[in-house]
């Protein structure tokens, strides 16, 4: 059949806006998630795709805030990754560590029954942060 241009264009942004429409839920769904997690003070398990290393695995992290990040309008997590046996063998190491919320799967983040009752990281790290417009922030 025969569609205008116009048509063809409107058609092309409808799938934009309802692709961003989609993408935002799905960041709302791990925002919410993860800040109840940060409130109750428990770990949290999510399967997570690294832009740096291309590794796809289950992360088990200490979160400490999530915040939205000032210069690129990224949602990250940041907290401590608390490595399994077979991370520690590939040299993983426990540490402080960022996350973009757009990279962990809506679908496979649990919130784990253990709980944690301090920060492994310097205070202001996590309380004094002039890059991020913080959502959520663990408290002590």
């Amino acid at each position: 059949g025969y569609y205008s241009r116009d048509f063809c264009l409107l058609t092309v942004r409808h799938g934009i806006v309802f692709f961003l429409f989609v993408f935002m839920i799905k960041q709302a769904t791990v925002v919410r998630k993860l800040c109840k997690a940060i409130q109750e003070k428990r770990l949290v398990q999510f399967y997570y795709e690294s832009k740096t290393s291309d590794k796809k695995e289950w992360r088990t992290v200490e979160p400490y805030l999530i915040g939205l990040r000032k210069k690129d309008g990224h949602l990250i997590l940041s907290g401590w990754f608390v490595p399994t046996k077979e991370q520690l063998s590939e040299k993983q190491e426990p540490k402080q560590k960022l996350y973009l919320i757009e990279r962990i799967d809506k679908d496979e983040i649990k919130v784990l029954p253990k709980t944690f009752t301090r920060l492994r990281v310097d205070s202001r790290k996590i309380y004094q942060t002039p890059t991020l417009e913080i959502l959520c922030r663990v408290e002590f």
